[in-house]
């Protein structure tokens, strides 16, 4: 399987383009792949339940009686004649009962077994999503961090030009501000790196940008809705 990854960042164009957990979920919920296999194993199970108890189909049977080899006329003799019988076979009383038991217990399992991988699905959108609002706060904190030290790198520069700080004064705040600046980019491939993620888990077949999260909250997911 092969998907296509790009970052085409909103923020380029000046608009920062906000996700939300609750849409995330229901998104991963009604598309994600495996989670689709699940559900419909579930659902052929579930059809499985009426047959299961059930008789078989009746058999019917014709039997041609005393017809002549050579011509198969059904008027060359009195005794020549078809007999018709339909046969139905009865099980053992309580087998189809105990049958119809079986096939319901195994599409409850299978229910609660799809259920059960819902409740996993949400965690790791949960997850996701929380990294990846980390990770721009991380940058957010980076950035302002930047933005002092560049405040500062000019108050230094000038106080160096009067004689009132040293080269190596300067030289420090220059070293600490590549140091962030290194820091940034590493904090944006992060963010990267967790889109990526999030788009994976919710079942996407291109990982576009998605955005940046809300703030987080805690969000209920009404099953009702989405199964």
């Amino acid at each position: 399987i092969t998907h296509s990854f790009f970052v085409c960042s909103e923020e380029v164009k000046g608009i920062e383009k906000r996700i939300i957990l609750e849409e995330m979920i229901r998104e991963a919920l009604s598309q994600n792949p495996s989670l689709d296999v699940s559900k419909f194993d579930a659902q052929s199970t579930a059809m499985k339940i009426g047959p299961a108890g059930a008789y078989e189909d009746p058999m019917i049977r014709i039997d041609a009686q005393n017809y002549p080899v050579d011509t198969l006329s059904a008027r060359e003799f009195g005794m020549t004649g078809n007999q018709i019988s339909v046969g139905q076979k009865i099980p053992f009383p309580g087998k189809l009962s105990k049958r119809r038991q079986a096939a319901t217990f195994e599409y409850n399992s299978k229910k609660e077994m799809y259920k059960g991988e819902q409740f996993d699905l949400i965690r790791k959108v949960r997850e996701n999503f929380n990294e990846l609002f980390l990770a721009f706060k991380r940058k957010d904190i980076i950035e302002e961090q930047l933005k002092i030290i560049n405040q500062l790198i000019s108050v230094i520069r000038s106080r160096y030009i009067s004689g009132k700080a040293s080269q190596t004064e300067l030289l420090s705040f220059q070293v600490e501000e590549a140091n962030l600046t290194g820091e940034l980019l590493g904090a944006q491939k992060q963010i990267d790196i967790q889109m990526w993620n999030l788009n994976h888990v919710i079942g996407r077949k291109e990982y576009g940008f998605l955005g940046r999260p809300e703030n987080i909250t805690r969000t209920q997911v009404d099953f009702n809705k989405v199964t």
